[in-house]
């Protein structure tokens, strides 16, 4: 029964950790993709450790079941690596719940068969933990994987000043209030001090980038009114207007991009100061500025 407790353990514990030490949801999900990739790295490198242990563990009537193995533990090592890619993730946890159907009746014919090969040797009883196991694996492939992300661009929020959480002020109170954290990540344009805040813009350059935070706003409709009239650009407030409230895409520092609020500098930036990271929060830090 060794077998089983140490893909548990492989499987969850990443996620255990993020939990406890991260409140980004996106670096959640992607501790529980991490587990799935521990797993069957696991069980593809034992393809070579236990290699004919693992052949009788298919009918004699297959032919090339030794190199059925081989393959399948390449298989195996291949699919969990590709899906740490992003852009690949739905797709590769589709073929691992394919995999882990797949599995199921060759793991019941080693368990009636008593296949000497970890806990199958039990026989049938094997069967009470394995398929149970088997089924928590395809659970969590499909949460974490192969499940669509369903947030709609409306509810979130890309912020890189004062409406940061570590920013003291009103705003950033209320952000800790009503929204949850997705995930660091950078939009392309190009951020500029203005004073006692900073203002981004776009750019057409692919080589600068506004550093920041993208949130999950609880209640849009409720809160983006009120940042609105923070930002001084609501239906209220007479024009021109400083910022503007646009959709942007967003890139992720695990590597998806979405698409999200942010406010936008409306101003003219020739006498201005460029913040050549891109990152206010940083820039401030290293001042030890008391700015808000």
């Amino acid at each position: 029964m060794t077998t089983p407790a140490i893909m548990l353990v492989l499987l969850v514990t990443p996620w255990v950790v993020a939990r406890l030490v991260c409140t980004s949801l996106e670096a959640r999900r992607l501790a529980g993709v991490l587990g799935v990739t521990l797993v069957f790295c696991f069980t593809g490198v034992g393809h070579f450790i236990a290699s004919e242990s693992m052949a009788a563990m298919l009918p004699p009537a297959l032919p090339w079941r030794l190199a059925g193995v081989y393959v399948s533990g390449v298989a195996e090592i291949a699919l969990a690596c590709l899906l740490m890619v992003p852009r690949l993730r739905r797709t590769v946890g589709w073929c691992l719940i394919a995999v882990l159907i797949g599995l199921l009746p060759i793991n019941i014919y080693a368990a009636v068969e008593r296949v000497p090969m970890g806990g199958h040797a039990w026989g049938p009883v094997y069967l009470l933990v394995r398929v149970p196991l088997q089924a928590v694996l395809i659970a969590w492939v499909y949460w974490f994987a192969a499940r669509p992300q369903r947030v709609a661009d409306g509810d979130l929020l890309f912020v890189y000043g004062t409406l940061l959480e570590n920013v003291p002020g009103e705003m950033a109170s209320l952000m800790r209030a009503n929204a949850t954290e997705i995930g660091h990540g950078s939009l392309r344009g190009r951020l500029f001090d203005i004073g006692e805040y900073p203002g981004a813009v776009d750019s057409d350059d692919n080589h600068t980038h506004v550093r920041g935070v993208i949130y999950r706003l609880r209640e849009p409709d409720a809160v983006l009114p009120r940042l609105d009239a923070y930002e001084e650009c609501g239906p209220g407030d007479p024009g021109p207007h400083e910022y503007r409230r646009v959709r942007r895409e967003v890139m992720l520092d695990i590597g998806s991009t979405i698409r999200a609020w942010v406010y936008l500098y409306n101003g003219p930036t020739d006498q201005l100061s460029c913040i050549e990271s891109g990152d206010y929060a940083e820039t401030r830090r290293d001042a030890g500025s008391s700015r808000v």
